[in-house]
């Protein structure tokens, strides 16, 4: 997937700066880890609704409060929770701690949204 990602990037004169570390689970070891530009930190989600049809990577600010029944107000959806890591890996090629908007370069199916919090 890093070769995708650098690849859209590139083709779109995006400027970039690659870090690479551990997959991450939560902000606390985000923090740890004392990356550069931690006003642009973030966390992201991968989620889906009660019945398993729709999934979603949401990203936002490191330090937002997610309200997952606000977003499921915003999107027009059932109850959200938490994708399973088998969901990850199948649909996106993912582990647990790696979520990212980029993975949905992975989703063959094209099942999963992509929002970004501004």
């Amino acid at each position: 997937m890093k070769a995708k990602v650098i690849e859209l990037l590139e083709k779109n004169n995006i400027e970039y700066e690659i870090y690479e570390h551990k997959p991450i689970k939560t902000v606390a070891e985000s923090q740890d880890l004392g990356l550069p530009h931690k006003e642009w930190s973030t966390k992201n989600f991968f989620l889906r609704d009660k019945k398993k049809k729709k999934y979603f990577i949401i990203t936002t600010q490191e330090d937002k409060i997610v309200d997952l029944k606000k977003i499921r107000e915003i999107l027009g959806t059932t109850n959200l929770s938490f994708a399973s890591d088998e969901d990850l890996e199948s649909m996106l090629k993912l582990i647990s701690g790696a979520v990212s908007p980029f993975g949905a370069l992975n989703d063959e199916s094209m099942k999963v949204k992509v929002y970004i919090d501004r």
